[in-house]
């Protein structure tokens, strides 16, 4: 109970904002944070090699190109068999998961900081190479031993103890796991709620219809032409449509009462919006059915290709 009660503390402690925001940097970007903390390494190792006084005379190397050739080496076989040793002792850990083996590789991906270790390591590798073939000097020799293969030693020594002190302490992962699985069911829900409150506001600019056959006068608008489903709509683009459609309308209206009924209830003075859609954010639309209808009937022709061009640029469809 003490061990569940300590692993509980120490991954409330992993939950402080300032470091879980660079954890998830860390673990969203590895290859990115690698290199930025590649950048000064470089530039060391560049002052270095430009340095014309002697560098630690009394440590330096007499032949900097092979001590440089033989921790390129070590360090390439060590960085490999490190991280296969790791890579397996994540993998047996998803398999022995008592509630997803996915969430627990992933964790314990984030909570050994696996991938920015391994993006580390392999920039170093290849910085050693080329400081082997063409920036051999006492200088680069220190700089690159002390910032390369020192920090990468110690990243594969924090990430194999963290993966042990992980399987180890009972309560650990599967608290970790739960919390895990407690945010993406709230993102899930945070991610429905958006969606409903974003259909709400659509509704409330273009209503909800659910057949275009039961929409009086109808004219459908802008026919899908391969399934998918409605990601987005820009909102102020169907409102500016209502309000010209409408205006026209009203043109129609007082040039020729039975030109073009401005919607269902015109006669009963209620004022409709014109456009109305026929799906909600988050939906799938067939192919080739309309996904708006206009409430009027007939329509010119150039007033119905119009609409569907600044529909097309109003609407997201994604691929279902």
């Amino acid at each position: 109970m003490a061990d569940a009660d300590r692993a509980n503390k120490r991954l409330h402690s992993d939950s402080v904002p300032v470091t879980r925001t660079i954890r998830a940097f860390l673990f969203e970007h590895p290859f990115a944070s690698a290199a930025l903390l590649h950048v000064p390494v470089i530039a060391l190792a560049a002052v270095g090699f430009t340095w014309d006084r002697p560098f630690l005379p009394h440590l330096a190397p007499e032949n900097p190109s092979d001590v440089l050739q033989t921790a390129w080496q070590v360090h390439s076989g060590f960085v490999a068999i490190a991280f296969a040793g790791l890579v397996m002792l994540i993998d047996m850990a998803g398999r022995e998961s008592l509630i997803n083996p996915i969430h627990e590789r992933r964790f314990l991906l984030q909570h050994t900081f696996f991938l920015f270790a391994f993006s580390y390591s392999l920039l170093g590798a290849i910085e050693l190479g080329v400081a082997t073939a063409w920036f051999d000097n006492a200088g680069v020799v220190f700089i690159l031993l002390l910032t390369i293969v020192t920090w990468t030693i110690l990243l594969i020594g924090n990430a194999y103890a963290r993966a042990i002190r992980a399987l180890t302490e009972p309560g650990y992962t599967e608290n970790a796991q739960r919390s895990a699985l407690v945010a993406q069911l709230r993102a899930s829900m945070d991610a429905s709620r958006a969606m409903s409150q974003a259909n709400t506001a659509l509704h409330a600019v273009a209503p909800r219809t659910w057949s275009a056959e039961k929409v009086e006068d109808a004219t459908p608008i802008l026919h899908i032409e391969s399934q998918g489903r409605l990601a987005d709509v820009h909102i102020p683009s169907i409102r500016r449509m209502q309000i010209e459609l409408t205006a026209s309308s009203a043109v129609a209206q007082s040039v020729d009462p039975n030109a073009a009924p401005e919607s269902a209830n015109h006669s009963s003075g209620i004022s409709s919006p014109p456009l109305v859609i026929l799906a909600s954010i988050g939906q799938t639309v067939d192919v080739g059915r309309p996904l708006f209808v206009l409430r009027q009937k007939p329509v010119a022709d150039r007033i119905v290709n119009r609409a569907e061009l600044r529909l097309k640029h109003a609407v997201r469809l994604e691929q279902a």
